[in-house]
């Protein structure tokens, strides 16, 4: 008994061809939590490219010059009564 291959129809080694992705992001987005997901890291996308653009310096260099300083004195014009407590900084 030899075994041999069903021959394929073009339809068939079309489908085969197709990239999966290029059919994966139609079918999520037909779905409710598959539209949600794609949102989602879509806008975690753009908040990781826009945060690395919007901050002035490198997140991986320590600024030695302003941990060395001492602290800065006040600029409020309020006198400060003992034991107050300021929560704006």
């Amino acid at each position: 008994m030899s075994m041999t291959r069903p021959r394929m129809t073009p339809a068939a080694a079309r489908l085969l061809t197709l990239r999966p992705t290029r059919r994966l992001l139609p079918r999520l987005w037909r779905h409710r939590s598959g539209r949600a997901g794609l949102m989602l890291g879509a806008l975690l996308l753009a908040f990781a490219v826009v945060g690395s653009l919007w901050t002035p310096y490198e997140p991986d260099w320590p600024n030695y010059a302003a941990a060395l300083q001492g602290p800065r004195p006040s600029t409020s014009s309020e006198p400060t009564r003992p034991g107050a407590t300021c929560f704006l900084g």
